[in-house]
């Protein structure tokens, strides 16, 4: 996980979710510290079965977490866009001959 955001998003996407996933006091985190808390809410959720604990922006209002601690100021869907333009990117880097 930590490979696929660091190699494959832009400098653009990469600055998106550091201001989008920051600490309480709005400093940004660094993108492997975003991508850590986001696989570790994806493994509660998977593992675990605990859904409730981490929110996107709602279009609104940024969300304020506990669990784990930040605040969240990017939408499902812009998250969403900077996967997806990753994984356009890892594809365009496969090479078919090897």
């Amino acid at each position: 996980v930590r490979r696929f955001f660091n190699e494959f998003l832009t400098a653009e996407d990469k600055t998106i979710i550091e201001r989008g996933i920051t600490k309480h006091d709005r400093n940004p985190l660094s993108v492997q510290d975003a991508v850590d808390i986001l696989y570790s809410v994806r493994c509660d959720l998977v593992h675990e079965g605990s859904y409730w604990g981490f929110h996107f922006h709602d279009g609104d209002t940024p969300v304020l977490g506990t669990d784990p601690d930040v605040v969240t100021s990017i939408r499902l869907s812009e998250f969403r866009e900077i996967v997806v333009r990753g994984c356009i990117n890892a594809i365009q880097t496969y090479n078919k001959g090897s």
